[in-house]
C-alpha cells in the first residue's frame, strides 16, 4: 500500500517567509512531486509584488510496516 507525503504542506505556512527553511520546504515539495507547474496569478510591476500558485502531483510513497 502507498500514500502521499504531505508533511511539508503541514509546515510551510508556519515557517518564516524569505527564509532558507521556506526555500527548502518548497524544494522538498517539488522533489516529492512527479510533475508540477507554476501559475502567475498577479504581478504588480509598479510595486514589484507577485503571486504564484504551484500545482503538481505528489509521488506515491511506500507505507512502512509498523
Amino acid at each position: 500500500m502507498e500514500k502521499y507525503n504531505t508533511r511539508e504542506f503541514d509546515l510551510i505556512e508556519h515557517v518564516p517567509g524569505s527564509s532558507d527553511i521556506f526555500r527548502r520546504k518548497i524544494w522538498n515539495i517539488l522533489e516529492g512531486s512527479s510533475d508540477w507547474n507554476a501559475i502567475i496569478t498577479t504581478i504588480d510591476k509598479d510595486r514589484g509584488t507577485y503571486s504564484v500558485v504551484l500545482q503538481g502531483t505528489l509521488k506515491q510513497q511506500p507505507l512502512l510496516d509498523s
